[in-house]
C-alpha cells in the first residue's frame, strides 16, 4: 500500500468514525430530553394542599406539593398521565401537556373520613 492509499484509508476511518460518533449523541440527547410539568393542587374550599403526592402514571418519577400546593415535575414526554393522591382525599389522575400550568382540585373522601 502505498502512502497516497494509506492516506485515503485514514482519511476514510475518520469519516465512519465521525459519523458513528455523531448517530451516539444523537440518541443520547434524544434519550436525555425532559419537560417540566408544574401546578397547584388545592380542595374543594380552594385552598391549596401540602403533602399532596404527583406521579407519572407508569413511572415510578413523582413529587409531593409544597405549602402553597405548588409542585414541579420533570418527565419524560410533552403528553403524560398524572395521578395525584392524599390521605383523606380521593385520588384523580389528569392528562397534562408540559409547559401547561395545571390546577387540580381534591375531593374529601367520605368513607375514610368516616371510618
Amino acid at each position: 500500500m502505498n502512502e497516497k492509499q494509506h492516506v485515503k484509508m485514514r482519511e476514510y476511518g475518520i469519516s465512519i468514525l465521525l459519523m458513528m460518533m455523531t448517530f451516539v449523541f444523537h440518541d443520547l440527547s434524544a434519550q436525555q430530553r425532559t419537560f417540566a410539568v408544574s401546578g397547584t393542587v388545592k380542595n374543594e374550599a380552594g385552598t391549596p394542599l401540602i403533602g399532596v403526592t404527583v406521579v407519572e402514571k407508569g413511572r415510578s418519577n413523582g413529587t409531593t406539593t409544597i405549602t402553597d400546593g405548588s409542585f414541579r415535575l420533570m418527565v419524560q414526554a410533552r403528553e403524560v398521565n398524572l395521578v395525584f393522591s392524599h390521605i383523606g382525599y380521593n385520588s384523580f389522575e389528569r392528562r397534562v401537556m408540559a409547559d401547561t400550568p395545571v390546577t387540580g382540585c381534591h375531593r374529601a373522601d367520605h368513607r375514610a373520613l368516616e371510618k
